[in-house]
């Protein structure tokens, strides 16, 4: 590079991924953690394990082998009548969706390999939490908490083209002025830089899930990166 770029913002996880590989290569500031951190939180599996080790609240994770072991993956799963299917890896929701048998698993997974290419052992099954969404953005100085700030998700963007009629990115939010997503979001921030003897530095974006009774669990956390819709940050407050 030679046009003396002053901050690198970088605003995906394939940005961050790989600029992670070779931070000697940037010649500016910047907020990009360190590569295994970033392979770690991008699976969303391991990142679950990372949480359940560190004792944040979770809901169980179970990952799919084969399209034809998931229904002994299904069966590990709480009693409801939904359950949530997702891709370990990926961002905006994809190949995420509600099923509510095996067989419809095994149809959706049968899909995304037959015409992506996607192998079954690259999804996970887990409750399905019918409670409230929030995306919460937090900033942190060498392991100190600065600042929080939360949006709950309302509706949800081309929420009629969607199948499970949800998604990571929402048409209609609020700010709140809710606490406790923070502190949920906040602990698992923690749990990331512990497992690798680090301080949260920078900006993190995690993503929660509520179950029926108002209990959050965080669902994945972004690092190095700021969402598209980090313009909440806009909201006048301490």
């Amino acid at each position: 590079m030679h046009d003396k770029v002053d901050v690198l913002i970088a605003n995906s996880d394939k940005e961050v991924s790989v600029w992670s590989k070779h931070p000697d290569r940037i010649p500016a500031k910047h907020l990009i953690p360190l590569h295994d951190q970033v392979e770690m939180v991008q699976d969303k599996y391991r990142f679950f394990e990372i949480l359940q080790k560190h004792g944040c609240r979770t809901v169980p994770n179970i990952p799919v082998t084969s399209i034809e072991t998931v229904d002994k993956a299904i069966a590990q799963l709480p009693k409801h009548d939904r359950f949530w299917i997702r891709m370990r890896n990926g961002s905006g929701s994809l190949g995420a969706t509600w099923l509510k048998t095996p067989e419809q698993a095994r149809k959706w997974m049968s899909l995304w390999n037959e015409l992506r290419g996607i192998p079954a052992s690259e999804f996970v099954v887990a409750p399905f939490l019918p409670g409230r969404d929030f995306c919460v953005c937090t900033v942190w100085q060498n392991g100190e908490f600065a600042v929080g700030k939360i949006y709950e998700r309302l509706v949800y963007w081309a929420v009629r083209d969607s199948l499970s009629g949800m998604g990571s990115s929402p048409d209609s939010a609020r700010t709140v002025s809710e606490t406790w997503p923070i502190e949920a979001a906040k602990a698992a921030i923690q749990a990331v830089c512990a497992e690798f003897g680090t301080k949260p530095h920078g900006f993190y974006q995690c993503d929660l899930k509520c179950s029926d009774d108002r209990t959050a669990y965080v669902t994945e956390v972004n690092i190095g990166r700021f969402p598209q819709t980090s313009t909440h940050f806009d909201r006048v407050g301490k």
